[in-house]
Formats: structure tokens, C-alpha cells, sequence
């Protein structure tokens, strides 16, 4: 018996490692430069990021601006099989914020436990480029319209989202 392989996006390291660089890039400050995205808020992101359907849902819910979405974001296999997982059970959060820590590319900041950038994280984000790394800054900086809304009050907008 022959199974078809596909790789399940919110399990990829790689690509939640630069989605999520990408967003602690964007979204780690508010507007008077105080650091905001604690780890919980980062899951969340990270998942609406991975799910720009459920994204636009709860942009839409919340009273925000939706994002223009390309076929290749409805149509594929993150948007038919979203895995809620990723935000209701943080583990997969957590040690994805502690490979980028190992790695030097990010920081917690105490004792909000807020997440940052540092010097060698700014650097490989500055290296990543194209369609992804765009549509990824798009995505966050829809987010930042939200961010500051309780972090149960987002949550229970994304489930109720992902049950519509």
C-alpha cells in the first residue's frame, strides 16, 4: 500500500521558525515601543498567520479590515486541515520559542515574558525575501490592528472561526 506523503504545515519547523521570526519582527512592540507579544499572543498569531482564512474571520469579527487572500492560500492543505492544537496546546509554541532562543535569534524579556529580536534575529529576517516573507508581513501587519485585544478574547474568536 502505497501512502501519499504531505508535509503538515503547523508541524514544520522551518516554516514556523520564519513565519514566526518574521512575526515577533512586526508585532514584538506597540506603537510607544513597550514590548507586547508574550508567548501566548505569539501562538495565536502564528496560527492565524498559518490560517489566513480563520485571519480574515476574526479580522472581519472584530470590526477590521480583511486581507486579499490568493488562491493559493484558500485552496490548500493548511486552509482544509487547520489544526487548533497549535493554539490551545502551546507545547509546539514553546519549544519552537526555544529553538529560536538556542539559536540566539530571540529574547524574553522579564518579567512580562514578552518575546524580542535580538541583533543576530534581526539579521535573518532582513536576509529573508520573496512572496512568502511578504505575504507574512502583510499578514502581521493586519495583526497589529488586534494585538492588543485580551489574549481569551482572541482565542475564543479564533474557535469560534474555525467552527464557521
Amino acid at each position: 500500500m502505497i501512502r501519499e506523503m504531505f508535509i503538515e504545515p503547523d508541524n514544520d519547523l522551518h516554516l514556523n521558525f520564519c513565519t514566526g521570526l518574521l512575526l515577533i519582527q512586526e508585532l514584538c512592540k506597540n506603537q510607544r515601543g513597550k514590548p507586547v507579544l508574550n508567548i501566548e499572543k505569539f501562538g495565536m498569531c502564528l496560527f492565524l498567520v498559518n490560517h489566513p482564512l480563520i485571519l480574515n474571520r476574526v479580522l472581519a469579527g472584530l470590526g477590521n479590515n480583511q486581507i486579499y487572500l490568493e488562491a493559493v492560500e484558500i485552496e490548500n492543505i493548511r486552509s482544509l486541515n487547520p489544526n487548533i492544537e497549535f493554539v490551545t496546546h502551546n507545547t509546539k509554541v514553546r519549544d519552537l520559542v526555544r529553538f529560536m532562543i538556542i539559536n540566539g535569534l530571540i529574547t524574553v524579556t522579564e518579567p512580562d515574558t514578552c518575546l524580542l529580536l535580538t541583533e543576530n534575529g534581526e539579521m535573518v529576517t532582513k536576509e529573508m525575501n520573496g512572496w512568502f516573507q511578504q505575504r507574512t508581513q502583510i499578514f502581521a501587519k493586519n495583526l497589529k490592528s488586534i494585538i492588543n485585544e485580551p489574549t481569551t478574547k482572541l482565542l475564543n474568536m479564533t474557535i469560534k472561526s474555525f467552527r464557521a
